[in-house]
């Protein structure tokens, strides 16, 4: 099934995610989504067709990750953040590649799970 701001717009609409992805104007959604299936697209064209509804959630996934500000840490792989006395970190070592959304990559194994193989070390088997 191809990816659609329709089907983005009632993916987010089911989950928490709802008023976040809302929030943002239709083009920014519309760009969003572009900029995501390109991203994820390596890995997209290993996915049997079969796993259509995983691989439509990882971008989906991934759309309204990059619209966040953890995504520029994840690409930067920035590992601490710290204001007074406040801090948050992250294991970058473990995490999928690069600006990858922990999400996205978690729907991409399972795909890939569904189908018979596997993701490690930032590319599916």
């Amino acid at each position: 099934m191809p990816v659609t701001l329709t089907g983005a717009n009632d993916y987010h609409g089911q989950r928490l995610s709802k008023e976040l992805w809302e929030t943002e104007p239709e083009e920014r959604r519309n760009r969003s989504l572009v900029a995501a299936g390109d991203l994820l697209r390596p890995y997209l064209l290993r996915l049997p067709v079969r796993t259509g509804e995983y691989a439509d959630g990882a971008v989906y996934e991934q759309a309204l990750y990059m619209m966040g500000s953890e995504y520029e840490n994840a690409v930067n792989r920035v590992s601490s953040v710290g204001l007074k006395g406040i801090s948050m970190s992250w294991q970058r070592e473990k995490s999928p590649p690069p600006g990858i959304a922990p999400r996205a990559w978690g729907l991409l194994q399972e795909a890939m799970g569904a189908a018979g193989g596997f993701i490690r070390g930032g590319g599916i088997r």
